[in-house]
């Protein structure tokens, strides 16, 4: 199942699997889209298999994904919850150029491709060879959901 910011808000027990610890307080990390393997049955049973953050310019933001991926991995409730990015990449940080520091590669790509499970790129002119093993175009990602789905189900 795939929800929206507001559909994944109105499900109070998908929210609650979500949620991290603030003291007494228990917040959702910003998420534009949610994937949930949902059982209608019984939905105490559901997960949140991952959270989708969409961006078009990264700037500072690409901090704020992968804090919420670290503070996902803080708990044993939410630490098997999956962080992808979704992004036209407007600042051409998943590019990759002969020159520059870091191998060619900017400082937000590093960052992301450590901290992220997955960095999905929408645009037409990123080069194939621009790709790596979390680097992708957008397409992938439903390859990529299509495997993780699969080890769940087997589990």
């Amino acid at each position: 199942m795939v929800l929206n910011e507001s559909e994944l808000n109105g499900n109070e027990i998908l929210t609650r699997k979500l949620a991290i610890r603030y003291g007494d307080y228990l917040l959702a990390p910003d998420t534009d889209m949610a994937i949930a393997d949902y059982d209608f049955s019984d939905p105490w049973k559901s997960e949140v298999i991952a959270i989708i953050s969409c961006k078009t310019s990264l700037r500072e933001r690409i901090a704020q994904a992968c804090y919420w991926k670290l503070k996902l991995l803080s708990s044993d409730v939410t630490k098997n919850v999956r962080v992808f990015l979704a992004t036209t990449d407007n600042d051409n940080d998943f590019l990759l150029c002969e020159k520059g520091q870091y191998g060619g590669k900017s400082r937000n790509r590093i960052i992301a491709e450590y901290e992220l499970d997955g960095i999905y790129i929408l645009r037409g002119n990123f080069k194939h060879e621009w790709e790596s093993n979390k680097v992708k175009h957008y397409e992938k990602i439903f390859d990529d959901l299509i495997k993780i789905f699969s080890r769940t189900k087997k589990s």
